[in-house]
């Protein structure tokens, strides 16, 4: 599934695609730096707001800093007006603060030219 995944991606020229998941009772942003389709493929996962985690950590060797087990929800941002456009993505504790973010230059979301 995931080969065909890559494929469709491929075929598409789709840009910028960023994974948004959730329901796992836990935070984490990941991402595949070397992914199949030429540029960085994230994924943001978050909990339900009602929903905390254990707090046992389950590995992940694409993970962009720690996983949060509280409870929290996931916000992506971008800032257009900047001379280089960004993608923000953040995972905000339940009253609303920073608790994980990660950014990127959109541009860097595309396949190489050439």
């Amino acid at each position: 599934a995931k080969a065909r995944l890559w494929e469709i991606l491929r075929k598409s020229g789709a840009k910028g695609v960023v994974f948004v998941s959730g329901d796992r009772h836990q935070a984490e942003i990941s991402c595949l730096q070397q992914s199949p389709v030429g540029y960085p493929i994230f994924d943001i996962t978050s909990s339900g707001l009602t929903e905390a985690g254990s707090g046992r950590g389950e590995a992940n060797e694409l993970r962009v800093g720690e996983a949060l087990h509280e409870t929290n929800f996931g916000v992506l941002r971008i800032e257009w007006l900047s001379p280089e456009p960004r993608l923000f993505m953040e995972i905000r504790g339940a009253d609303g603060s920073v608790a994980r973010e990660t950014s990127i230059p959109l541009q860097q979301l595309a396949p190489p030219k050439g």
